[in-house]
């Protein structure tokens, strides 16, 4: 679910402090974008919702050896269609748009 500031909230936490603290990393996670750009390119972002999460097939250890790990801490695994959409865009897509016979 995304808060007002266009952060999520994870969704299994259950109390105000773990909401907080979820958003707290996301915030670090941007942080820590903005300080090793090039590590946008493990990172998806849905064209709908603008969710962003890593790339499920980003490798155990990326250079410098704690970065994926540090991009596993603030981001969850987010994989996107051909069209940039996650899967729950997607399945509103598929509500809205009827089919054709």
């Amino acid at each position: 679910m995304l808060s007002a500031e266009g952060f999520y909230y994870c969704e299994l936490s259950s109390s105000l402090s773990q909401k907080q603290k979820c958003i707290m990393d996301q915030r670090e996670g941007q942080d820590y974008l903005t300080m090793y750009p090039k590590l946008r390119h493990w990172i998806n972002q849905c064209v709908a919702c603008q969710i962003q999460g890593y790339k499920p097939e980003m490798p155990e250890q990326i250079y410098p050896g704690v970065a994926a790990r540090h991009l596993r801490r603030y981001f969850r695994p987010l994989a996107v269609d051909e069209l940039g959409l996650c899967s729950q865009c997607r399945e509103a897509l598929d509500v809205l748009t009827p089919s054709k016979p």
